[in-house]
């Protein structure tokens, strides 16, 4: 609204995507939170991910031109179907049927990666109790 862009989708369809795409973007990152140790060691990893990512979305660089196995690896980056998704829902009108395939796989990363990030919490509780032994 501000910059006067058209927003063709409903705001409803928007809010039930966005459901499993945040699900998915927090258990991704409870689940790389595996790989930091130190609080400062968020941002490094943060950092050092963001610009392979913003590539594999398919914002940058299309998918159509990417080797197979890289449109094989970015359906494991939740970015990848939010922007199909959420740019199909407000620019394109596009309704939760039209972006199918996108919400069906944010909700199967949503539920992997809570899994692991669950694994990866219990694992650390297990860890730090040890240590308080």
């Amino acid at each position: 609204k501000v910059y006067h862009l058209p927003i063709f989708g409903s705001a409803t369809d928007l809010i039930i995507f966005m459901i499993p795409y945040a699900l998915s973007v927090i258990g991704l990152g409870f689940a790389c939170g595996y790989f930091v140790r130190e609080r400062e060691g968020g941002m490094l990893f943060a950092s050092m991910t963001a610009i392979p990512f913003l590539f594999l979305s398919g914002f940058i660089w299309q998918p159509a031109i990417m080797p197979e196995w890289l449109q094989g690896l970015r359906l494991i980056i939740p970015s990848s179907s939010g922007i199909i998704g959420l740019v199909g829902i407000r620019q394109m009108g596009a309704t939760i049927n039209d972006v199918l395939p996108s919400f069906i796989n944010l909700w199967i990363l949503a539920v992997i990666y809570l899994t692991i990030s669950l694994f990866v919490l219990k694992w650390q509780m297990n860890r730090d109790n040890k240590n308080f032994k």
